[in-house]
């Protein structure tokens, strides 16, 4: 849409001409009010159609100061008559030889369409933004309900082993409550979690290996050692990801040094083409016959749960120590 201004003598506007499309535009929106702009001052013009004086006064404003910088001037403007209106606008002094400004010329595009499509998409997208952060609300809740169910759970096998006196039963209920915190870790890891999809392995091996050297008194014993950077896992995998680092660590430190000698348990976190490899070494007398380090259960839940996660895991065992290496999928 165009409309072309003539300076008047006493500093005014006047219209002396208009294209069709700012015809079509005008009766479109303005109806019966609509009158034809040639010849008539601009402000009495937009009087005539009945826009709002704010809007005129804000309009005068940018074409006083197109007048005085001798400048283009940009803008947007919306007016709400029966449908809205959202149009780009300019106003450009035209000067004479003599850097006099005789004519204005104001030009518009209609932008209702693009304008109203975009703050429908930015209402779309913020009520998804808001949807998601309640699902994630109530789903870090659910986690944080996990954990202290799995804590209730652990305080009652707690006050159960009060009443054992078998040795081997006070062994397996502490044993059982040594697995249940390792799942209360994950869940307390994703209760703190930015994102409640995956897990940060290298932070969760770091707090299980510190819980595990305050149990065995083992803790300048357990050595950590990662990849550069943070090594996730999505939920799914994490949680027997957490229970296999467990056993591994608690197997090693348990059975490779039974004559009381204090060696090392080395844990390594590495990743390669797209498989996350979790391996637990020692240097101690290396798997021994009838013992949780041989093929007891330990192990057996161990080859359970990789199962369960796609992986894989290798045990290489002799006179210089055990590593058991395990290779679960990333995704």
């Amino acid at each position: 849409m165009h409309v072309l201004f003539e300076m008047r003598a006493d500093g005014g506007l006047s219209a002396v001409a208009a294209n069709a499309a700012y015809r079509v535009v005008g009766r479109s929106m303005f109806g019966d009010t609509w009158t034809e702009p040639v010849g008539l001052d601009r402000i009495e013009f937009l009087q005539r159609t009945h826009i709002p004086q704010p809007l005129i006064d804000q309009d005068n404003v940018r074409y006083e100061r197109a007048l005085r910088e001798k400048q283009v001037v940009t803008y947007e403007s919306e007016l709400m008559l029966e449908r809205p209106l959202i149009f780009e606008a300019r106003i450009e002094p035209i000067q004479d030889s003599a850097g006099t400004t005789t004519h204005v010329l104001w030009t518009a595009r209609d932008v209702t369409e693009r304008r109203l499509a975009a703050r429908e998409r930015e209402t779309q997208a913020a009520e998804l933004r808001a949807s998601l952060e309640e699902k994630s609300t109530l789903l870090s809740e659910v986690h944080h309900r996990v954990k202290n169910n799995l804590q209730v759970i652990d305080s009652l096998l707690h006050f159960q082993m009060q009443r054992l006196t078998s040795e081997e039963a006070l062994t397996s209920f502490e044993d059982a409550r040594a697995r249940l915190r390792t799942m209360t870790l994950v869940h307390d890891q994703l209760y703190d979690a930015e994102n409640l999809t995956r897990i940060n392995l290298v932070s969760y091996t770091r707090s299980l290996l510190s819980r595990l050297g305050a149990t065995f008194d083992a803790t300048e014993r357990l050595q950590l050692n990662a990849d550069e950077g943070d090594l996730f896992l999505p939920v799914d995998a994490a949680l027997p990801c957490g229970m296999i680092l467990n056993e591994l660590v608690v197997n090693a430190l348990k059975y490779a040094y039974p004559t009381g000698s204090e060696g090392a348990v080395r844990v390594s976190l590495t990743s390669d083409d797209g498989m996350l490899s979790v391996s637990v070494a020692d240097d101690g007398i290396g798997a021994t016959a009838g013992t949780d380090a041989g093929k007891g259960f330990g192990l057996r839940l161990v080859d359970r749960l990789v199962a369960q996660i796609g992986g894989s895991v290798h045990r290489q065992a002799d006179h210089t120590g055990t590593r058991v290496t395990v290779k679960v999928p990333r995704q």
